[in-house]
């Protein structure tokens, strides 16, 4: 009897000890941390949301072929094939020069404009850590239509 009482206060002390033993080693884990700084994956998948930019920059050394079409004016139906007979078409590219960086090119229908353009991260959501990510965009236009029209001529 004294041996089964034995057991047991030895089996409940070493089973204390580990319990014990686990905690520290778990807290030991929670103490290590790292300095690197987690950055959040992107928020949107795409370079542009509709008409408008996203977040989202191409990978360095990745080129993008974009083709925009914008239908033109739907309320006289068939007489303009809904809106195709006047429609705006966006041909370019953009190639990410580094992770931070994107310039781009583009031809417009409209009064056939030229685009040059950049894209660049000025700071990156972290985890937390900085809570938006700031991207600014600049586009430079040329009009390069042929029909010039004087508003002093009628």
């Amino acid at each position: 009897m004294k041996i089964k009482n034995l057991f047991t206060l030895a089996f409940v002390f070493f089973g204390l000890a580990l319990a014990t033993a686990q905690d520290d080693l778990l807290n030991q884990l929670d103490s290590v941390k790292s300095d690197k700084k987690e950055i959040e994956i992107a928020t949107f998948k795409g370079l542009q949301i509709c008409n408008m930019q996203s977040t989202k920059l191409p990978v360095k050394g990745e080129f993008y072929f974009l083709v925009s079409h914008r239908f033109g004016d739907l309320t006289e139906g068939i007489n303009n094939f809904f809106g195709l007979d006047n429609a705006l078409t966006k041909i370019g590219g953009i190639y990410g020069v580094a992770n931070w960086l994107s310039v781009g090119a583009s031809r417009h229908t409209y009064r056939k404009t030229y685009e040059l353009a950049a894209k660049y991260k000025l700071a990156n959501q972290e985890v937390d850590g900085f809570p938006i990510t700031i991207v600014g965009y600049n586009t430079m236009d040329i009009d390069s239509e042929l029909k010039k029209t004087n508003p002093c001529q009628d």
